[in-house]
C-alpha cells in the first residue's frame, strides 16, 4: 500500500494499512534439481578429466623434450664406453639438451678420428718393430757366426800350438838321430842314445794322437 496508491481516487484501503494481502505461489523444483544434479555431474566429470589431462599435457612435453633425449644420451654413453664409435645421437632440438647431444656427437667423431690415427700408428709401429726385429735377428746371426768363427780360430790356434810342440820334439830328435848316423858314416848310434831318442819320438807321437782324439770328441 504505497502512498502513490493510497492517494488515488480508486483506492479503498486506509493509508495506515501497509500489507493488503498475501499471495502464495508454489512451483515444482524437480527440473531445477535435475539441472543442478546434471550440472554437478558435468562439473565432477570435467574436473576428473582435467586432473587426468593435466599430467598428460605436462608429461608428454617432458617425455619428448627431456626423458627421450636424456635416455638417448645415456644409451650413447654406454655404447661409447663399450667401444662402439659408429652410432651418433639424433639431434631433434636446439635447446640445452640438443646442444649437449651435438657436443656428444662431436666428441664421438673426434674419438673415432683419434682411434683411427692410433690404429695407423699401431700398424706403423708393428711394421717398424717387425723390421727392427728382423734386423736384430740378422745382426744376432752375424754375431753368432762371428763368434763361431772366432771360436774356431781360437780352437785352431790352440790345436796348432798343442800339436806343434810334440811335432817339434819329434823333428828335433829325428834330426839328432840322422846327424849321429851321418857322423858315424852310416853306422847306428849307440843303443842307449837311440832308445832315448825313439822313446821321446814315440811319446810325442802318442801325444799328437791324443790331441787329435780329444779334438774329434769335442767336435
Amino acid at each position: 500500500n504505497e502512498p502513490s496508491c493510497t492517494n488515488s481516487d480508486c483506492h479503498a484501503h486506509p493509508p495506515d494499512k501497509q500489507v493488503l494481502g498475501v499471495l502464495d505461489v508454489t512451483m515444482s523444483m524437480a527440473k531445477v534439481d535435475e539441472a543442478i544434479a546434471d550440472g554437478t555431474q558435468s562439473v565432477v566429470i570435467s574436473f576428473i578429466l582435467a586432473i587426468l589431462a593435466v599430467p598428460l599435457l605436462i608429461g608428454a612435453p617432458i617425455w619428448l623434450m627431456v626423458y627421450r633425449p636424456v635416455k638417448q644420451l645415456t644409451l650413447g654413453t654406454k655404447s661409447v664406453a663399450s667401444g662402439n664409435l659408429d652410432e651418433l645421437i639424433p639431434v631433434s632440438s636446439r635447446d640445452e639438451i640438443g646442444q649437449l647431444a651435438a657436443s656428444f656427437n662431436q666428441m664421438v667423431v673426434e674419438l673415432r678420428r683419434a682411434k683411427g690415427q692410433l690404429d695407423e700408428w699401431n700398424k706403423t709401429l708393428e711394421n717398424r718393430i717387425s723390421e727392427k726385429t728382423e734386423e736384430l735377428q740378422s745382426a744376432q746371426k752375424q754375431i753368432v757366426n762371428a763368434e763361431r768363427m772366432a771360436s774356431i780360430g781360437k780352437l785352431a790356434a790352440i790345436v796348432a800350438h798343442e800339436i806343434n810342440n810334440p811335432l817339434s820334439g819329434i823333428l828335433t830328435y829325428a834330426k839328432l838321430l840322422l846327424k849321429q848316423m851321418r857322423n858315424e858314416r852310416g853306422a847306428l848310434p849307440k843303443a842307449e842314445t837311440a832308445t832315448q831318442y825313439l822313446e821321446v819320438i814315440a811319446s810325442e807321437s802318442a801325444r799328437c794322437g791324443e790331441i787329435v782324439k780329444n779334438l774329434l770328441q769335442f767336435a
